[in-house]
């Protein structure tokens, strides 16, 4: 009914791996003196108590040709139950490399938790023999002791087994005459939590991957993705092929209309100086391909402002809340470089140790004509040597790209020093919510691009288009204000560039095939 045999011998390893645990113990007996007398290892066995509690009763008397020696130890298994506490994920397979096929996966799919019980016995003729054994056990319950094992061979999988001490107990098996041997019997019972797993399988990788990109009704193809990997590769070292499939299967072909939605969203640029800018508005940087006129320039991962207008300084003495404005006489506050500060309403940032600071949530302000006193007012009071910086800057923007020398001009000037960042943030195309997509089309299908009007777009041979020094690519192109729509064919060019005809920066790449 269940399929293939197995066996794991979790039973078989369940009681070696107990046993294990107790049959290294010994007994020390020591005289008044306190020299050891003698030393005991203790012998441990398989079975219930009763079968040796039965043989003592039979070994014993004058005639008894050899008595049970005492102390001993006898553990046996005394019940097997579902650990309702641990519910497995049905799905759950332990999976492993084969050893010597990398296209296959040893697997086990199933496995479930029982708590196996199990009866430690510890017999002896008296107290001080027992209670040694006892002490050498008790401490390293608290209450369970967890040991690792293997479960299953020719696997590396390792579990970790809770072995719980869940009760003690003492009784005295001392009855008769003189010539019956007493006992003393130390009961302890243990709760073993182990794991029964499933049947082993051999399952096979999967190293190719096709994926066709289609509609089916009315029927259009885009295009097919194929990944793989070699015959001989494994997960530690391989290679993935990629090709791409450009003509449609079956009686899917080309003369099919595709429509893409192109959204416009705001991105930020780093880009790095590479050479230094002692106050000039041209900046040397290590790529403005990605680059479009107007886009915002700000500085650093702070993306403080480019100053273009006043700025002031001061340094925070301990507890200053208050910055500008007047003192108790009525006379102006300076910064330090002898400033009075002054500002337009809502147009002043406010930096502490270059962190932005908002007001109400940082500081409040009065509010006064540029050329008047003003002043600064934080909620918590700074640290001594804080650096306060007011500014009422507006953020520097590109007005002028050398795509191939990549040099961008900025409308302001600036002082840099090589390996600053510059965040360049501006408006990019996305196609199908990736940004500046590389786009490829197939010959003899007609694709329809709708976009916002305030961004047109257009194609060109050259990066960029119009931006660059190309020009609008119109063979086979229709446009509205919110629409552009190609048909390639056989005189279209294999590579073509998408383009915002008001904003540069903003495009991507055409592949065309077919």
């Amino acid at each position: 009914m269940f399929g293939s045999h197995f066996y794991h011998a979790t039973m078989r390893k369940s009681v070696a791996v107990f046993g294990t645990l107790f049959n290294d113990i010994k007994v020390i007996r020591k005289g008044a003196s306190g020299a050891v007398l003698n030393q005991v290892k203790v012998p441990l066995a398989y079975g219930p108590k009763q079968k040796f509690l039965a043989r003592l009763d039979q070994e014993t008397g004058f005639d008894a040709p050899m008595a049970i020696k005492l102390p001993r130890m006898a553990f046996e298994m005394t019940s097997l139950e579902l650990d309702t506490n641990i519910k497995q994920q049905k799905m759950n397979k332990i999976v492993e490399d084969h050893a010597s096929d990398v296209s296959k996966k040893k697997t086990i799919s199933h496995y479930t938790s029982y708590n196996i019980g199990m009866q430690l016995n510890i017999l002896a003729k008296n107290q001080d023999d027992g209670l040694q054994i006892v002490e050498q056990i008790l401490p390293y319950f608290q209450p369970e002791y967890t040991i690792t094992i293997k479960p299953v061979d020719g696997f590396d999988h390792k579990q970790d087994v809770p072995i719980v001490l869940t009760g003690v107990s003492i009784s005295d098996e001392y009855e008769g005459d003189f010539t019956e041997r007493r006992v003393l019997t130390y009961q302890l019972d243990f709760t073993m939590k182990m794991k029964f797993y499933g049947p082993t399988r051999d399952q096979a990788i999967i190293r190719t991957i096709n994926l066709d990109f289609e509609k089916q009704v009315p029927a259009e193809f885009f295009q097919g993705l194929n990944f793989s990997v070699g015959a001989n590769d494994s997960a530690s070292s391989f290679t993935i092929s990629t090709t791409r499939d450009t003509v449609a299967p079956g009686n899917i072909g080309p003369a099919n209309t595709i429509t893409e939605t192109v959204g416009v969203q705001g991105v930020i640029i780093p880009v790095q100086v590479t050479q230094p800018v002692p106050n000039d508005d041209t900046i040397f940087i290590d790529d403005a391909s990605k680059l479009g006129l107007t886009n915002i320039v700000t500085i650093g991962s702070s993306s403080f402002s480019f100053p273009t207008q006043k700025e002031f300084l001061f340094t925070a003495t301990a507890g200053q809340t208050k910055f500008g404005g007047f003192d108790s006489s009525s006379n102006p506050q300076f910064d330090d470089n002898g400033q009075t500060l002054g500002y337009t309403s809502g147009a002043e940032q406010v930096f502490v140790n270059n962190v932005r600071k908002y007001v109400t949530t940082d500081y409040t302000r009065t509010d006064v004509d540029g050329a008047s006193a003003g002043s600064i007012t934080f909620n918590t009071g700074l640290s001594a040597g804080d650096t306060v910086r007011v500014t009422a800057a507006t953020p520097a923007a590109i007005e002028g790209i050398s795509y191939a020398a990549n040099v961008i001009n900025i409308n302001i000037n600036a002082t840099l020093a090589v390996g600053d960042i510059l965040n360049v943030s501006g408006n990019k195309y996305f196609i199908g919510d990736v940004q500046q997509r590389e786009y490829n089309m197939v010959r003899g299908n007609t694709y329809i691009f709708n976009h916002p009007a305030a961004h047109p777009f257009r194609f060109s041979t050259v990066e960029d288009g119009t931006h660059n020094g190309g020009n609008a690519y119109t063979v086979g192109v229709t446009t509205t204000t919110t629409s552009a729509q190609i048909a390639p064919d056989s005189n279209t060019p294999d590579t073509l560039y998408y383009y915002c005809s008001n904003h540069s920066g903003m495009g991507g790449k055409i592949n065309i095939t077919g």
